[in-house]
């Protein structure tokens, strides 16, 4: 048992590293509780990173669910089984389902003890815009738990929501909201008539409390118009997911009650949102220039950044081109940015000792200490040279290409101040609107 902590401990803390590296991470809601029996699920987009990501935010130690082929990959099956992840099994993956009763009462012994379940939803990874069909499984999980011990234990369904602003970008953020949990004691005499009326009745509660804090798309070209809207909108403290997520329900409580309203500002959202993208700058830089002694600086900062980009390309190598190949080779784009972080763990550390070893070989033992070296720092430092790069492209861009100056950029800060005002006039309605409802429902 203590070795299985170890284990779990080390792997936990590797997928933290990981994840934590590869984006920038932030979080927002209520707290996770630390004690009591819980499950923990998610939307699933970024593959193996979902998980990592719950390890980031939680210090619960949960268990999760995996689909068996996961457990015949290699290496990857030592790790998964290092966490004490629990098998589940597929028709589709042409294995015996009835393996699944062993999965459940091993789930139900976890929650009876006061442990954490973490799983997914929407049963597999992917890049859709919107939640998925869900699989019942969750709620058959606490359902079956509570009745297990005569609907005595707290068991509770905890919702997080994932989103990310770029996902497969290096050095992007990477949003955890934690929404407000869920138990299904009030089921009991439903399920006690019909246990699988009681799974679909939970299974959309679940779904519900999800949906309420994560982002969903009609499509995703729908996503940088409305992340715009949400940055121009007053913030209040609010982390993105959540402003972005008010301004993708405002307008579609707008659709229902002011179809042609709500249709010229999406046009004008999108025509803002694109002609910025060409532009390469962002809303606030319109009437926001950036003054010549912080350009200055910006330019000398691009240009040592850089040069120091290409002494990391070079260190970050041996994980590029492999993702470049399965990319090509139409992989799914979450299992792309799985192999980059993952990947990188094993390959990274060859190159770095092949390279050394042959440069050593080659020009003695102090250069191929010093490839060594070099290469192993240019990789740590991959993270602030990116972010130091892309902070200060966009103040110089805001310089040269900003400012309230020039008929277009006169034409397209005009048309922003509009849709300030007529976004944060709907934000501020359906916030008055949100406060009444819940005076009333109390």
């Amino acid at each position: 048992m203590h070795t299985i902590l170890r284990v779990y401990a080390l792997v936990k803390l590797y997928g933290r590293a990981l994840v934590r590296s590869y984006y920038h991470v932030h979080s927002s809601g209520t707290p996770i509780e630390e004690q009591g029996p819980m499950i923990l699920v998610s939307n699933h987009s970024g593959g193996l990173v979902d998980g990592g990501l719950i390890w980031f935010i939680c210090s619960r130690n949960p268990r999760f669910i995996a689909k068996y082929t996961l457990f015949k990959m290699p290496f990857l099956r030592y790790i998964i089984k290092g966490t004490g992840a629990i098998p589940v099994y597929r028709k589709k993956d042409n294995v015996d389902t009835n393996q699944n009763r062993g999965s459940f009462d091993a789930i139900h012994e976890e929650l009876a003890r006061g442990g954490t379940i973490g799983m997914f939803p929407e049963g597999e990874g992917g890049s859709a815009p919107n939640l998925r069909q869900f699989k019942t499984g969750a709620a058959r999980m606490a359902l079956g738990a509570l009745a297990s011990k005569d609907w005595n234990l707290d068991v509770s369904v905890q919702p997080v929501g994932v989103y990310y602003d770029d996902r497969d970008r290096y050095r992007s953020n990477l949003f955890a909201w934690i929404g407000e949990p869920i138990n299904f004691k009030h089921l009991r005499e439903l399920y006690e008539q019909s246990p699988i009326k009681a799974a679909r009745q939970a299974t959309e509660e679940i779904r519900a409390a999800l949906a309420r804090c994560v982002v969903q798309y009609d499509s995703h070209g729908e996503a940088p118009a409305m992340v715009m809207a949400a940055d121009l909108i007053p913030h209040r403290g609010r982390q993105l997911p959540e402003r972005v997520h008010a301004c993708v329900a405002g307008m579609q409580r707008l659709k229902e009650i002011a179809p042609r309203r709500a249709k010229k500002i999406k046009a004008g959202l999108d025509q803002l949102s694109d002609e910025l993208q060409q532009i390469g700058i962002r809303a606030n830089d319109l009437d926001q220039r950036p003054g010549l002694g912080i350009t200055a600086a910006a330019v000398a900062v691009l240009a040592v950044t850089f040069l120091l980009r290409w002494i990391i390309w070079v260190a970050w190598l041996p994980t590029l081109i492999p993702a470049q190949v399965i990319a090509r080779r139409n992989a799914p784009p979450d299992k792309v940015v799985t192999f980059q972080l993952f990947g990188s763990t094993f390959s990274s550390p060859v190159w770095l000792l092949g390279s050394g070893l042959w440069l050593g070989s080659t020009y003695g033992l102090q250069a191929g200490l010093s490839a060594v070296a070099g290469l192993g720092i240019a990789a740590f430092c991959a993270g602030p040279v990116r972010d130091g790069f892309l902070s200060s492209l966009a103040i110089v861009r805001g310089r040269f290409e900003g400012g309230a100056r020039g008929e277009r950029n006169l034409r397209l800060l005009k048309l922003r101040n509009q849709l300030t005002l007529a976004l944060t006039r709907r934000s501020n309605a359906m916030q008055r609107l949100n406060r009444s409802r819940d005076s009333q429902a109390g």
